[in-house]
């Protein structure tokens, strides 16, 4: 297998002159022809003409390829019409472009977008400003005018683009993990035909019970929710709700909640900490109390869990605990078994990236 970083030399080479077939591929000899490309078209062709190419053809996310579609897509202007900061934006995305997209991964793109204002800043203290190509006027950025950049695409009110698929978090969860494996030409412009795992029965009866169950808990101030179905014996996702409904800016429906990393795993972290009270030497039958209780926090006040019944059950065993999901008691169970001695836990269960 091949594979590490490419210039942007290599990811022309790779863009414009290898086949689908060859750029699906992730060998040592797909690697070699793409540097050899690479080397012959940096001896025809000038820097800027290079970077000229690159800007045309690469990958910006959501379906825009180039940098005018870019701006249009992102911001309804044309190229020579952008600020700082949204030049700033844009430039941050072809780097990993499932990633850095602003209407399903706010938070990380925002902070990319961040980050190249600060490599701006650096260069343009280095160099005192920065030279552009075809334009006699430097590009000067200080402290003052990154942080304005940054706080105007903060602000900015970006309009999600339409989306015609029918199951939009399912889609672009899956684009996601193909843009992981293949570069975005080998995916969007080879013809592929893509085969999940998806059962539109169960994903139909899904987002229904999403919605019901949100808007029966709204008295709650309960707005968004998620569900992911998994076959246990294959692993195989069966259905995949991100939100009640995608549409909603007002929940930032767009944002995948069944995967987002900035979300905590909430009561799903449970079964997990019984796991390693079991392992420890607790029973499904021992018994607990759900009564008042304060757990010492360091020099901080004692922090006092409450049911989201706001009641208190009494005795009951560990099994009746998690069949209803009883806060107390797992905060007991997790006293139990100490907060960092079983940090492996949750990987041996098969979840990751918690």
């Amino acid at each position: 297998q091949g594979g590490g970083a490419s210039t942007i030399t290599q990811q022309l080479a790779r863009a414009l002159l290898l086949s689908p077939e060859e750029r699906a591929q992730r060998t040592y000899t797909r690697k070699t022809r793409e540097i050899i490309l690479a080397a012959e078209i940096t001896r025809r062709y000038t820097k800027d003409e290079i970077l000229e190419l690159y800007l045309n053809e690469i990958y910006y996310g959501n379906l825009a390829y180039g940098i005018e579609a870019a701006a249009e897509t992102y911001f309804g202007k044309t190229a020579k019409d952008l600020t700082l900061g949204e030049a700033a934006f844009l430039a941050g995305l072809p780097q990993s472009p499932a990633v850095y997209d602003i209407y399903t991964n706010p938070e990380v793109t925002l902070t990319r977008q961040q980050q190249v204002l600060v490599l701006m800043f650096e260069l343009s203290q280095a160099e005192n400003c920065i030279e552009v190509s075809n334009s006699e006027e430097k590009v000067c950025v200080d402290p003052l005018n990154a942080t304005e950049a940054a706080n105007q695409i903060k602000s900015y009110p970006f309009t999600p683009p339409t989306f015609g698929a029918r199951y939009p978090h399912w889609v672009n969860y899956v684009r996601a993990e193909l843009e992981k494996l293949y570069d975005a030409q080998t995916i969007y412009r080879s013809g592929f035909v893509v085969y999940t795992t998806i059962d539109p029965v169960l994903q139909d009866r899904a987002q229904q019970l999403v919605t019901e169950q949100v808007a029966a808990m709204i008295d709650s101030n309960a707005k968004n929710g998620a569900l992911v179905s998994i076959r246990p014996s294959t692993g195989e996702i069966l259905a995949m709700i991100g939100s009640p409904d995608f549409s909603n800016a007002a929940i930032a429906g767009q944002i995948n909640m069944a995967i987002s990393p900035t979300r905590q795993p909430g009561s799903s972290i449970k079964p997990i900490t019984y796991v390693a009270a079991f392992e420890k030497g607790w029973t499904p039958s021992t018994w607990i109390w759900d009564v008042p209780t304060q757990f010492p926090d360091g020099a901080n006040p004692p922090y006092e869990p409450r049911n989201y019944d706001g009641k208190f059950h009494g005795g009951m065993t560990l099994r009746t605990a998690l069949a209803n999901s009883f806060n107390i008691p797992a905060v007991k169970a997790l006293e139990f078994v100490g907060i960092y001695d079983n940090p492996d836990t949750p990987e041996k269960e098969g979840m990751i990236g918690m």
